[in-house]
């Protein structure tokens, strides 16, 4: 399925949303450098834009969590290496290389925890942790 497709299929859900999308290998280069600061959810999708991977990031920022897909197994992202390879997408030993393969695209969105964290005063939990 294409984020097109899904986007169809939500009936309106994503309409709206801010919209980024960068290559993974890309990611830290200069003219990208501004990308994703913000929390939300990210869609992972594959050379032929299919979509492999949807995961959110609420307490640090998209960019931050996929930053941390390239760093080695075992340093934050295993459940994206366990979730591609018990899913078929690749080999163990491809994992990095396919994870840096794939294209980002990420919408902006708030989580209700954080939007009343926000609203609410004197609330202790001030970084949604």
């Amino acid at each position: 399925m294409t984020i097109e497709e899904l986007k169809k299929k939500t009936g309106g859900l994503l309409v709206d949303k801010t919209f980024e999308t960068c290559k993974l290998s890309n990611i830290k280069d200069k003219e990208n450098s501004k990308k994703f600061k913000y929390c939300g959810v990210y869609i992972l999708t594959d050379d032929g834009n299919q979509i492999v991977y949807i995961g959110s990031s609420y307490v640090r920022t998209v960019r931050e969590r996929l930053l941390q897909y390239q760093q080695e197994k075992g340093t934050g992202n295993y459940t994206l290496h366990k979730d591609l390879i018990d899913g078929r997408k690749c080999l163990e030993i491809n994992a990095i290389e396919y994870i840096k393969s794939l294209t980002a695209n990420a919408f902006f969105d708030e989580s209700l925890e954080y939007k009343l964290i926000t609203m609410a005063d004197g609330v202790v939990n001030i970084t949604g942790k």
